[in-house]
């Protein structure tokens, strides 16, 4: 998932996690080069993404609990964790995640990037679970919590 949310050609990649919920959005892609001439500076080609094409990290919430909360696919959402930390990200109602249970990808979402700013463009709707864990039990090496479950108040954004 690294690179899925710098990346637009890996971006269409779709996961149980990961769904095409993203608002439209523009950005610069600095790879792509316009000028043929080697002494003027490369033009960058503007991307315009539309709504609903590049898969993001969503909240995965059983079809029940999102009536039971009175939330929809694409509605934004905040966990909050019992030492009063939160995230947001969308929502992705599904009948494959038990009910209860919230599912989502670890590592990507509210992050901006330098670069190629296609993660910057979805930060403020993209959840990063990893602000729920405790700072001191993940892993040195891949940042992964040293456990997967954790205790959420849901609130619906309005």
């Amino acid at each position: 998932m690294t690179m899925t949310g710098v990346c637009p050609s890996l971006a269409e990649t779709k996961t149980e996690c990961m769904k095409s919920l993203n608002d439209s959005f523009q950005t610069v892609d600095p790879f792509i080069n316009h000028s043929d001439d080697k002494d003027v500076t490369p033009h960058k080609k503007e991307i315009t993404f539309k709504a609903g094409t590049v898969s993001i990290p969503v909240l995965s919430i059983n079809a029940a609990d999102g009536v039971h909360f009175n939330i929809m696919t694409g509605d934004i959402i905040t966990l909050e964790n019992p030492l009063g930390k939160s995230v947001k990200g969308k929502v992705f109602l599904t009948e494959e995640v038990m009910p209860g249970v919230i599912k989502t990808a670890f590592g990507p979402g509210g992050q901006r990037s330098s670069g190629m700013v296609f993660s910057s463009s979805t930060a403020n709707y993209t959840v990063n679970i990893n602000k729920l864990f405790d700072p001191d039990n993940l892993s040195p090496f891949t940042g992964m919590p040293g456990f997967g479950d954790i205790m959420v108040k849901v609130r619906k954004q309005e």
